[in-house]
């Protein structure tokens, strides 16, 4: 085994063309992960609507949202609601109303 002339070391007695040669070989072996659409990122959704139906969320902002200290149009938070039960996708909107209005309420803020 012949040793690597010193001219071509660097500190430390490694040779970085031979590391980036070894690398860029490797690297070329690899299956890169195609199989992933990175240049498109996503997210997940909870299921917020489903959620709505009945159960724990669903009775939470009935609570707070019907409640008569509440900040926003009756009418409107109720036809909201309405829609929501005959199959209207307002999950994320009541969702928004319900912590904008514990926000409010936590820290005093009336209007």
């Amino acid at each position: 085994m012949e040793a690597v002339p010193v001219g071509i070391l660097v500190s430390g007695g490694v040779d970085l063309s031979l590391v980036t040669g070894m690398a860029v070989r490797a690297s070329s072996q690899v299956q890169t992960f195609s199989i992933f659409d990175l240049q498109r990122k996503q997210g997940f959704s909870i299921p917020m609507n489903v959620w709505l139906k009945g159960g724990p969320f669903g009775t939470l902002f009935d609570d707070v949202l019907r409640d008569p200290q509440c900040s926003f149009d009756a009418q409107t938070v109720n036809k909201l609601m309405r829609d929501q039960d005959k199959g209207h996708f307002n999950g994320e909107r009541l969702f928004g109303l319900v912590m904008f209005e514990l926000w409010r309420r936590e820290y005093g803020i009336s209007f």
